[in-house]
């Protein structure tokens, strides 16, 4: 049986939740063994773990300086061309790696696993077939490798890019966005309701941020439990337990329920999608990819700096989410969407037309195809 290896970094959850997803949909079809490699994991050192620690500290408190370099077009025409010899030049583990496992087929779901792949290939240290798959709602120059034999788009725009640069047309492949399946399926109702110990007649506004909580504002917070509708809340803060604790302290004084949950698996994140009147999240690709699956209204709020202010740009230049820049706008769009019946299945229907359920499936399939 064939291999296939899905690499992706740790460094950005939605990219590891993109690549755990078409591996996911891979091992259904059995048609080959799958293998998944965290590529920032297996390149740990001091100064991997010091590159996150600024990638962190510049998105979070120097957001303006993250915005220039993503968006500068002389930023990406000096250092382009040194994408591949950099990657090949730190690729050492990676080349015994593939020695050792000899893989038939490499999915990649990140640019640094994207040139690192095509310095092998460009060294002749690997044969096989290579894959990218895209995973935000926008187009960058980085993510465009001239090795790879498909790539994995999410939006028309997306192809056109690609076409403009010169990639042959039989290579590109628009599939959506891959999400974990358990966003498209369909749940009883009541189990869910009692599984989060949550009411089944109040509407439940369902706040969640990124894997580190990055996207939850407590002053939202603050507001929401302000209005005057009968709801209920659900947070979901990631891995940020100071953040949860004092989200926590500040639900415990009010009247208005609310659940309280750190990381949560994609099939319970799934679940709380499933019985959601209206989403309020910052707009990470992954994030926004499952709710268009889940068919959940969103609000669209605090986006990092360049590439998710260009994934919100995408959906509310669509009309498949609306964008709240306060937390004043934030509970007068959730107040809207309760009361606005047709405002809100317009907006569903918007994001039927972007969004889908088996995207991951179909992404598996183009990948087989070329196995």
């Amino acid at each position: 049986m064939k291999k296939i290896l899905v690499i992706y970094t740790s460094i950005g959850a939605g990219h590891k939740a993109v690549g755990q997803s078409i591996a996911q949909a891979l091992r259904k079809r059995a048609v080959a063994h799958v293998r998944e490699l965290d590529l920032f994991k297996q390149n740990e050192s001091a100064f991997t773990r010091a590159f996150e620690r600024v990638y962190i500290r510049v998105v979070t408190d120097a957001r303006w300086i993250w915005a220039m370099i993503y968006k500068s077009s002389l930023f990406n025409r000096l250092t382009l061309p040194l994408r591949v010899p950099i990657a090949g030049m730190k690729s050492g583990k990676f080349a015994k790696y593939l020695k050792s496992e000899k893989f038939d087929l490499i999915v990649t779901t990140h640019t640094a696993a994207s040139a690192m792949v095509s310095a092998m290939k460009r060294a002749g240290k690997f044969t096989g077939k290579f894959v990218i798959s895209f995973s935000d709602w926008h187009f960058h120059p980085y993510w465009f490798y001239e090795e790879a034999d498909k790539v994995l788009a999410q939006t028309k725009e997306q192809v056109t890019e690609l076409l403009r640069r010169g990639y042959a047309r039989e290579k590109i492949v628009k599939c959506g966005l891959a999400v974990n399946e358990a966003f498209g399926a369909r749940y009883e109702e009541g189990g869910i309701y009692q599984k989060f110990n949550l009411s089944r007649v109040k509407p439940l506004i369902l706040l969640i941020g990124g894997s580190r909580g990055w996207g939850i504002r407590i002053d939202d917070i603050k507001e929401l439990l302000e209005t005057k509708y009968d709801v209920q809340l659900a947070v979901v803060c990631g891995t940020d337990t100071k953040l949860r604790q004092e989200i926590v302290k500040l639900v415990d004084r009010h009247p208005i329920p609310a659940r309280v949950y750190g990381f949560l698996p994609s099939e319970d994140l799934a679940q709380l999608f499933y019985i959601a009147k209206i989403i309020v999240t910052k707009p990470g690709g992954s994030t926004i990819g499952e709710a268009l699956a889940s068919s959940t209204p969103m609000i669209l709020v605090n986006p990092l700096p360049a590439m998710e202010e260009l994934n919100q740009s995408f959906l509310v230049n669509r009309q498949a989410a609306v964008s709240a820049k306060s937390p004043l706008e934030v509970r007068r769009w959730v107040e809207r969407l309760l009361q606005d019946r047709e405002l809100y299945r317009d907006l569903k229907a918007k994001m039927a037309k972007i969004g889908s359920k088996v995207s991951a499936d179909l992404a598996a399939k183009e990948i087989i195809d070329i196995l």
